[in-house]
This record gives structure tokens, C-alpha cells and sequence, in this order.
């Protein structure tokens, strides 16, 4: 029972996370009260699925349920909407991945106990408060190219392969450290592959924030290059 208040703790971090990340970057396409209570509802589907404790199963409903909330109380495309997504998911996954590894290095047999209350707690907040750091970043960086209301052209689709593969690596690697016993210098490496991970989301998300504004000043000077064009022509009528 005392663990269940730990994974509500976690989720509901997470939730918080959700809402400055979409407050701050989206326009609200409904009021604030409808808004909340669909956040409250899917994230309580995502707290009594998270009782069976499936890595795979928590994962994707996460990433499915973000999805469906930017889309539905935001005014963005579905292609954006599954990139913002599956960001916040690679970067969640990752920095739960990086106080794994680093934990696994320190006290091989700490997470072997991770039912035990205290251990669940150290892991929740360690890992939240990366995943908040984090997500701070993405918004600074994204507040930058804000012009545009958050909406991105098609071309955003195949940037969604970065952090879904990152989110199958990070997978792969909890997987094989609860089934196989791994010496503490490939604990390291699963750790400094979390960390590389991580870095790489944030350099694609710089890379596509970069290529927003160099879009956004392109569409403004063509746009004032027409207009000067049309001026002339109407001065002469």
C-alpha cells in the first residue's frame, strides 16, 4: 500500500510535468477546467495500469496518452503533437535509465529491493527531478521559436524515429540488467549510454527548434518580398 503513494507521487509529478510543458509552449484549444480534468483522467488510467509494474506496458501507455492529451487540448497537428510526445517520453525513459545505471554501479543489489518503500522513493525522486531539469531545457529552447505556435511542417514525422529508437534502446537495457547480472564496468557503460541518449533528444530538438526558425524568417521575408512587389502595382493603379 505504502509503495502505491510512491507511484502516485511519480505520476503525479509527471502530470505536472505535462501541464508547463504544454501551458507554456501550446495555445489551450478548451478552457483550463476541461483541461485539467483530462489530464486527471488519463493519468489515472495510467496510475492503476502501472500497478502490474510492466516496463513495456507503462511505456507505451505513457507515450499513447501524452499523445492524446497535446492532441486534443491543444491546438496542434498530430504529427506534432506524436513528436512532443515522444520526447517526453525518451526523456523520462532516459533519466530513469541514468539513476538505474548508476544505482546498479553503487549498490548492485539496491534495485533487486526496489518494492521496498525507501528504495521506490530514491528512485522516483532522483529520476523526476532529471526529468524536470530536462524538460526545462526543452521549453527555454522552445520558447525561442514560439512564433509559430508550436506547429511543425511534415517533415517533424521523421524526427519521431530518434527518441521512439531511444526509448526501444533504454528498453533493451533495463531488460538485460534485471535478467542478466552485469560487472560494474558495463553498469557504467548503460549509464554513460543513458546520458549519450539524452544528449542526443536534446541536440535533435536544438536541430529541429533551429530549422523552425530559420523556416519561420524565410516565410517572413517572402512574405514582405510580395508585399513590396504588390505595393508598387497598386500605387500605379
Amino acid at each position: 500500500m505504502i509503495n502505491t503513494i510512491c507511484y502516485f507521487f511519480s505520476f503525479l509529478v509527471e502530470a505536472i510535468i505535462l501541464w508547463q510543458y504544454s501551458s507554456n509552449l501550446f495555445p489551450v484549444r478548451h478552457t483550463l477546467r476541461r483541461k485539467l480534468a483530462v489530464l486527471c483522467g488519463l493519468y489515472f488510467i495510467l496510475f492503476c495500469v502501472s500497478l502490474s509494474e510492466s516496463i513495456w506496458i507503462n511505456i507505451i501507455l505513457y507515450f499513447l496518452l501524452n499523445f492524446i492529451f497535446l492532441l486534443t487540448q491543444c491546438y496542434l497537428n498530430w504529427y506534432t503533437a506524436l513528436f512532443h510526445s515522444s520526447i517526453l517520453a525518451a526523456v523520462m525513459a532516459m533519466s530513469e535509465l541514468v539513476v538505474y545505471g548508476i544505482t546498479k554501479h553503487f549498490a548492485p543489489r539496491f534495485l533487486a529491493n526496489r518494492r521496498e518503500f525507501y528504495h521506490l522513493l530514491f528512485f522516483s525522486v532522483f529520476s523526476k527531478l532529471i526529468f524536470f531539469a530536462v524538460t526545462y531545457i526543452l521549453i527555454h529552447l522552445m520558447k525561442k521559436t514560439k512564433k509559430d505556435a508550436g506547429q511543425h511542417d511534415q517533415s517533424v514525422f521523421l524526427l519521431v524515429f530518434i527518441p521512439l529508437t531511444s526509448l526501444f534502446i533504454m528498453l533493451t537495457f533495463v531488460s538485460i540488467g534485471e535478467s542478466v547480472l552485469l560487472p560494474s564496468s558495463l553498469d557504467w557503460m548503460v549509464t554513460m549510454g543513458a546520458v549519450l541518449l539524452l544528449a542526443a533528444n536534446l541536440l535533435m530538438f536544438e536541430i529541429n527548434c533551429y530549422h523552425q526558425k530559420k523556416t519561420w524568417n524565410l516565410q517572413k521575408y517572402n512574405y514582405c518580398f510580395k508585399k513590396s512587389q504588390i505595393q508598387p502595382n497598386i500605387i500605379k493603379c
